[in-house]
């Protein structure tokens, strides 16, 4: 038999690749209480269980409307951009983690617990294949001088 269209004797395949992570984030003064006027630094880590290696991430700090003129130190790898959240300049590999840190004053005027938070999520390029720990809480309670 005879190929009468040659034309459509080729396929072609073509997969997109999706790179995939699994973002956690933990956020710790290492304290349980703190008081008012006192100076606290906190440590954000994040950490990538894979599979791929990621190259930048979104993280939003939310702290207390007590914890006065917070300041980043400078990041463990590439940098971050504490007012559009994005950290990148990366080489995040699997089992791999990073860190930051953030200090702060308690305010003098306090007068409830100190609750901060931070949010970790991939940028558009990646896939987060895990929706567990996107979320850190730190929560201290005020000493009442």
């Amino acid at each position: 038999m005879t190929d009468l269209n040659t034309a459509n004797n080729t396929s072609v395949d073509k997969d997109s690749l999706t790179p995939l992570a699994s973002l956690s984030v933990m956020l710790s003064d290492a304290k349980t209480s703190v008081a008012p006027g006192a100076c606290d630094t906190y440590t954000i880590t994040i950490t990538n269980k894979g599979p791929s290696t990621i190259k930048s991430f979104l993280l939003i700090t939310i702290f207390s409307d007590w914890f006065l003129n917070p300041t980043f130190g400078s990041a463990s790898s590439g940098s971050y951009n504490s007012i559009t959240g994005l950290w990148n300049g990366i080489n995040l590999a699997s089992g791999k983690s990073i860190s930051i840190t953030l200090k702060g004053m308690i305010s003098p005027n306090a007068t409830s617990d100190i609750i901060n938070i931070a949010r970790v999520a991939p940028t558009s390029e990646f896939t987060d294949n895990n929706p567990d720990k996107k979320t850190a809480y730190d929560i201290n309670k005020l000493i009442k001088v």
